[in-house]
């Protein structure tokens, strides 16, 4: 790559602020954002996780404690305004707010300008890096020949040697199941909630183990609840597979509660202290 191609990519008109510019919550899959969220946090020492972009369970344990890490009261796991405000100060801070680049490739990059650093010490160590990727691109590239041959000598040495029999089909797998959780209480004797409020979540698996969308789930919560929603029957995931409810309990116990949709079914339980 050029040094005029990278110049031209560095001042493009179109380059806009890598910042957090969005709200990220628990559901999101293969989200670019949530993949740079997933960077940041591991940054914090706060994330140990794979980075995939996809916002589940261990996104959501990591973005509480940087919450409670930076004195935000931690809510069910939203990376909300006050989050993102909090978490581009720490970048801004640390000199590493980039730039979005559009390559030769029509992919779009992050391009990082660290303090006291010129244009120029910027080209000239990203065509280093190139020049390294090119250089392990040709090992990668001849190793993968090496094995291809010996693939091959193999397979030669099998095919005089072994009896051809057809591969056993694959078992068929149902990965069907109905997700569900707790969270809460929050807001503790506010609004008539002497036990807070809890937010119950679902989800439904389908077969091959994706996350079902429009399909109705329900709950047999227990008497002694009642919902803060206008609709506390049935309810049809949305477009990232999840439903949820919200419930103030009336009394300090141990509640069961089921979630089912279609065959399937869940129940988790729910401890309300008193």
């Amino acid at each position: 790559m050029s040094k005029t191609f990278l110049i031209a990519l560095l001042l493009a008109p179109s380059i806009s602020l890598a910042a957090f510019d969005r709200n990220l919550y628990y559901g999101l899959q293969g989200d670019r954002d949530v993949t740079r969220l997933q960077e940041f946090l591991t940054e914090q020492g706060l994330y140990s996780g794979p980075v995939t972009g996809n916002f589940f369970s261990l996104t959501l344990r990591a973005v509480k404690a940087f919450q409670t890490a930076n004195l935000i009261t931690p809510t069910s796991g939203y990376f909300g305004p006050l989050t993102r405000v909090r978490a581009n100060d720490v970048l801004a801070s640390q000199g590493v707010l980039g730039s979005y680049i559009t390559t030769e490739s029509g992919t779009t990059e992050v391009v990082t300008v660290p303090p006291n650093k010129s244009l120029e010490d910027i080209i000239v160590a990203q065509e280093r890096q190139i020049a390294l990727l090119q250089s392990q691109i040709a090992e990668l590239q001849k190793l993968v020949q090496e094995q291809v041959v010996q693939g091959q000598t193999l397979k030669q040495i099998q095919t005089q040697t072994m009896p051809k029999t057809p591969p056993p089909p694959p078992p068929v797998v149902d990965k069907s199941e109905v997700l569900a959780r707790a969270e809460g209480p929050f807001g503790i004797g506010g609004n008539n909630m002497p036990y807070g409020v809890y937010h119950l979540y679902a989800s439904v698996l389908d077969a091959s183990g994706k996350y079902a969308k429009g399909v109705a789930v329900s709950h047999n919560a227990p008497d002694n609840f009642h919902t803060t929603e206008a609709d506390a029957g049935p309810r049809t995931t949305d477009d990232f597979g999840s439903v949820n409810w919200a419930y103030v309990p009336t009394s300090p116990s141990t509640k069961a509660i089921t979630f089912s949709s279609g065959g399937l079914s869940k129940t988790i339980s729910l401890d309300v202290k008193p």
